[in-house]
This record gives structure tokens, sequence and C-alpha cells, in this order.
């Protein structure tokens, strides 16, 4: 919101009765305006209560005075870095768990921008220190796939060998060198055998 000494002073005069400030005191108030707008218009607010409640009678001279008392608004800073913290702390995990997987410093930047997290240089240089697990892992995930590959290959050529259809001769009688005897007559319950050689 863009404030204007005209509206601003107008509003003023109507808040203290009428009363105008004298030229010099309009200039240092409108110096004080031009860098602490804000402040300027808070004093002139609380003087005119003041004055309407009868507790002041010439409020145009109180106004630098409440801005020297007072510590200038605008100035007043306030700063919850929890939040910033928070951002921090889950970029920080994110890189120690998946994050060093980005193969640039540009690419992790560009997750943390689209993230929302900061843009901090600490994250960057944890991104360089853990680093090298992203390498060796997918070192280990390229051999694995060239394992699984040769493996596949492998499998592939012992199944095209197999897959040729066979086909199976019917056995006859005819074929057998040995006269056909029944199991009992091959079987001898007595006979000592050596499991150890047999």
């Amino acid at each position: 919101m863009e404030l204007n000494w005209q509206d601003v002073y107008t509003r003023a005069v109507e808040a203290f009765g009428g009363q105008t400030p004298g030229q010099q005191l309009e200039a240092a108030i409108v110096e004080r305006f031009e860098s602490q707008p804000a402040a300027v218009v808070a004093a002139i607010d609380k003087l005119g209560e003041r004055f309407t409640a009868g507790r002041v009678h010439s409020p145009w001279p109180l106004v630098l005075r409440e801005l020297d008392a007072a510590p200038a608004r605008s100035e007043i800073r306030a700063s919850d870095d929890s939040e910033r913290q928070r951002s921090f702390q889950q970029a920080e995990r994110y890189i120690r768990q998946i994050g060093y997987l980005h193969q640039s410093e540009q690419e992790l930047r560009d997750e943390l921008a689209y993230r929302k997290w900061p843009a901090d240089e600490r994250l960057v240089e944890l991104w360089r220190l853990v680093r090298p697990i992203g390498e060796r892992t997918e070192r280990e995930q390229l051999e694995r796939a060239e394992r699984w590959k040769a493996s596949a290959h492998r499998q592939q050529l012992g199944n095209e060998r197999t897959s040729a259809p066979r086909t199976a001769q019917p056995l006859h009688l005819s074929q057998t060198s040995a006269p056909l005897t029944s199991v009992s007559d091959r079987f001898d319950p007595d006979a000592d055998i050596d499991w150890q050689q047999a």
C-alpha cells in the first residue's frame, strides 16, 4: 500500500481538531515520513486518539517526539527461522538418503528449488561429500544389470538349444540285450552288498 503525505496530512489535521503544524515542523515530519511512512501514520493515529480523549492539547510537536521515543515500526523486524531451519533439515535428510544420486550440482540445485528448500551452499557441500556413495551405487547397479543381461542371454541360448523338438523312439523288446526276467529273479536278499562302492 502506497501512502501519500497529502492524504496523511489531511487525516492528521482532522484528527487534531483542525490544528496545522508550522513549516519547519511539517518539513521535519515529511522527512521522517519519507523514510518511515508507517511509523509516522501510527504516531499520528496514536496522538489523534489522545487528542480526542483530551490527554493532549497540541499534538503536532509530539509527532516527532513519539517517533523518537518508540522504535521505528518499519525497522522492527521479526524473523521466524524455525520454518527455514525445518526446510534446511529436510533438505539435509533428502541429500543423505537419496539426493546423493543427483549426477550434477545443477541437478541438485534444481531439485532444491523445485521443493522450495533453501539454496544454501552448505547443502551443496554436503552433496559433494556424499556424492561418492551415489557414484558407487550407480557402478553397482550397472554391474548388476550387466550380470543380469549376461545371465538372461545364457538362459536364452540354453532355451534355444533345448527348445528343438526331440522325437522319442519307442523301446521295443527286440532291442534289449538281456532276456527279460522278473525282478525277483535278479534280487538276492542274502547277497552281501558293499553300499559304499555301489
